[in-house]
């Protein structure tokens, strides 16, 4: 209900052991509050004023003459048209009638201080802590303050500081605005000058202190193999920010050095961000192998920090190892350090064993296979590396071993026949192990290298290592 409640009375002549009397207030344009009254002087009586920007919360220092005459003023009346910034008062003036009708100006021939602020600018959105920037001062200058009040049109105000010398576009108060609620908050700052003007400037800013939260993270390919086979070429990771942010991220290696930049302050809009490596440094030289971390540091647009993200990266073009050590059974080793898994297959690609525990070995690979048949060991790790060996049981025919086509004789045709074997599962040597020309117990690409050294280098004979 209009009027239930009503602020406290405030002493606006503050003239004690005198009268004040037929007061009036108004209104400019700007909203600036005039209070006008008539006053008891030494020998006279005259019109006198205080103005309020802030709805009379707070009023000039002083209160200005406005008739100052030998004469008496009295019954002053304010106009309530709109004169712009000015304000017209009329009284009546003189000791004894008939008394001259009189008219002023509020704010005629006075000289206003100065009271600006640059920044924060109107409706812009900010938070922390926060540098205002303006100008208050002027030649009529005498003192000021800082209020703040929350909303766009505060009811209250609070002090943040206030004035004794004049500041020009500078620094005039470095507020903290941690702790504030969100949302619209205004400050007003009042410059009051000695001849009792004053004037002011407001803004009204949208206070923001939430951090920005990453939610929802992907990471894939934690192990990558950046080697051109498509499978696990890159490493990827996502998540979604809760606003729009600056993004950083970096790669970095154990020893927290730089290794590559991917994004430097890159603006995002909120929702799904992406970012990939393709394992090259900044230069777009592959890095070596080995363990790095993605850090990634975000902060939305007015500074607010989010929680960092980090996730730990292997980069590992090596293929896994394989040891067959058992030419009777298959029996032996897989070596990796990022291991996954290690499977034996029949030729005909069925798998008969298999082993995915984490580790470097497969020695639970046992099984014992019939004397001539060809079986395949493949080995995975878990950046997407592939080795493949065929295991050979030990039966050899005297003069075969190496003459993979057989043809009665070891040339060049062999190593063919070998790799058309390995890579394009061509047709098995005939005996199977015939093909294990380093005697190691598996068809790789190593027989057909000892057989080209043998050939044209003057190497060793094949199946020299089994003697």
């Amino acid at each position: 209900r209009s009027g239930s409640t009503w602020n406290s009375a405030v002493n606006l002549s503050q003239s004690p052991g005198t009268y004040s009397n037929y007061p009036d207030i108004t209104l400019d344009n700007t909203g600036k509050l005039f209070a006008v009254w008539a006053e008891a002087m030494a020998s006279d009586t005259d019109i006198v004023f205080r103005s309020s920007v802030d709805g009379g919360t707070t009023w000039t220092p002083c209160k200005f003459n406005i008739s100052n005459t030998p004469l008496s003023s009295n019954g002053p009346n304010v106009t309530h048209a709109n004169f712009g910034a000015d304000v017209k008062v009329m009284w009546f003036e003189g000791n004894s009638s008939p008394f001259l009708l009189m008219v002023g100006s509020l704010a005629a021939n006075t000289i206003a201080p100065i009271a600006t602020i640059l920044s924060p600018l109107a409706g812009s959105v900010a938070g922390g802590i926060i540098d205002i920037i303006g100008t208050i001062g002027g030649s009529e200058f005498s003192k000021g303050v800082m209020l703040h009040g929350v909303g766009s049109s505060p009811s209250t105000w609070d002090t943040l500081t206030q004035y004794s010398s004049p500041i020009t576009q500078s620094v005039l108060y470095s507020w903290n605005t941690v702790g504030l609620g969100g949302g619209n908050h205004t400050l007003l700052l009042i410059a009051n000058g000695s001849n009792c003007v004053s004037d002011s400037d407001r803004v009204t800013i949208t206070i923001d202190n939430l951090a920005p939260v990453a939610a929802n993270t992907i990471q894939t390919n934690p192990y990558f193999s950046p080697n051109g086979d498509l499978i696990r070429d890159t490493t990827r990771v996502s998540f979604n920010l809760s606003k729009p942010c600056l993004v950083t991220a970096r790669i970095v290696d154990l020893a927290n050095g730089l290794i590559r930049l991917l994004a430097n302050g890159l603006n995002v809009p909120a929702g799904t961000v992406n970012l990939s490596w393709d394992g090259k440094d900044g230069s777009s030289v592959p890095a070596v192998d080995g363990q790095f971390t993605l850090k990634i540091e975000y902060a939305d647009l007015i500074g607010n920090l989010g929680q960092p993200l980090m996730f730990p990266l292997t980069k590992d073009n090596q293929n896994p190892i394989i040891v067959v050590s058992d030419t009777t059974n298959i029996f032996g080793s897989v070596w990796d350090l990022n291991f996954e898994t290690a499977y034996i297959y029949r030729d005909t690609a069925s798998s008969v064993a298999s082993d995915s525990l984490i580790n470097p070995v497969f020695s639970s690979l046992l099984w014992t296979p019939r004397a001539t048949a060809p079986y395949r060991i493949k080995a995975y790790d878990l950046a997407g590396n592939l080795e493949t060996g065929i295991f050979v049981p030990r039966v050899v025919p005297a003069g075969s071993c190496g003459d993979a086509d057989g043809s009665s004789d070891i040339n060049i045709a062999d190593a063919v026949y070998l790799i058309a074997y390995i890579f394009t599962h061509g047709p098995a040597p005939s005996p199977l192990a015939a093909g294990d020309a380093d005697c190691d117990g598996v068809i790789t690409i190593a027989d057909v290298v000892y057989l080209i050294n043998y050939i044209f280098s003057h190497g060793a004979a094949p199946c020299d290592a089994c003697k």
